[in-house]
């Protein structure tokens, strides 16, 4: 694990810090990898030692995530039944498994653009190994 030597602009910019989160890299530093498993984030930055738990995005984007896959789910799920009416085991096995791949794809990247807005708000100055400018 090596520490950063260049000094790093902080706080990012919100659009940087967004983009890095969404792509699953630490908002301040962008090398380091923001998630410890699938959506659990790692406390400290391996590369820049940024501590992510000062901000803590718990349940912001599960919200969003469910909001989102409901958006896109319901009206789906009410066009196959008025068009096919479908036993409800379909419906069920077409709900669970297409909610699995929204959250999926869609919670990991929410979590991202949270924490990095978080970052890029940030009013407590920089992390200790980032030097002010």
């Amino acid at each position: 694990m090596s520490k950063s030597t260049t000094s790093l602009p902080f706080p990012p910019a919100r659009g940087v810090a967004v983009q890095r989160g969404v792509a699953g890299r630490c908002p301040v530093c962008g090398v380091g990898p923001l998630f410890a498993g699938f959506a659990r984030v790692h406390p400290v930055c391996p590369h820049c030692s940024a501590e992510h738990t000062r901000h803590p995005v718990d349940d912001g984007p599960a919200y969003f995530t469910m909001f989102l896959a409901l958006a896109m789910l319901v009206p789906g799920l009410v066009v196959v039944e008025l068009k096919w009416e479908p036993a409800p085991w379909v419906h069920l096995l077409l709900g669970l498994g297409l909610t699995l791949a929204i959250v999926g794809l869609v919670l990991p990247r929410l979590k991202g653009v949270f924490l990095g807005i978080a970052w890029s708000l940030d009013s407590d100055g920089p992390p200790p190994s980032a030097p002010s400018i």
